[in-house]
């Protein structure tokens, strides 16, 4: 029964990565930027590395000149986030996958260094985007919309009074300075 309640939660997460919302890589070389303003951190990049043992790396860098490396994120071959390794130390892997852009009801473990914690999650259509409620073990929830645009791109995110929104994807070498508040 306990291998059978198993397969059922590992396909149930399988269908949502089939119905889900990954990142399409394939239109984007190593070194495409994605520039982004966030209501409370002001301006923010985040750069496409490539490839690295089969997942796709993305930086998201901060700081005036982008020097400060918050967090790597790591993508399955589909476009679905495994693994944030952030620049404290801390490495954060998800199983199967984060959930976050899993349309439906779907089911994640985080590990970290703190254990393993499972996660709900169900996201759903509404207003021209995704609404995404997150429930831990805890009791917390989070709730997020969100907005995607071209090959699975975030656009725009809110959670709670914060926004971050998308100004620019720019391929490998084209300069853009934002606005700094």
């Amino acid at each position: 029964m306990r291998l059978l309640l198993g397969f059922l939660v590992s396909t149930c997460a399988t269908l949502a990565v089939a119905e889900g919302l990954p990142m399409d890589f394939s239109s984007f070389a190593p070194g495409t930027r994605f520039d982004y303003r966030d209501s409370e951190s002001g301006p923010f990049v985040d750069i496409y590395v490539g490839e690295e043992n089969g997942l796709h790396v993305i930086e998201r860098h901060l700081g005036n000149e982008y020097t400060e490396t918050e967090l790597t994120r790591f993508f399955s071959a589909q476009g679905l986030e495994v693994r944030r390794e952030y620049a404290n130390g801390r490495i954060v892997s998800y199983a199967p996958f984060n959930c976050e852009r899993g349309v439906g009801d779907c089911r994640h473990e985080i590990t970290s260094a703190r254990g393993t914690t499972p996660v709900t999650t169900t996201t759903y259509q509404e207003n021209g985007g995704y609404t995404m409620e997150m429930a831990f073990a805890s009791g917390n929830l989070r709730r997020r919309f969100f907005r995607l645009g071209d090959h699975g791109v975030m656009e725009f995110i809110r959670e709670n009074d914060r926004q971050s929104k998308l100004e620019s994807i720019r391929p490998p070498g084209q300069e853009f300075s934002p606005t700094r508040p």
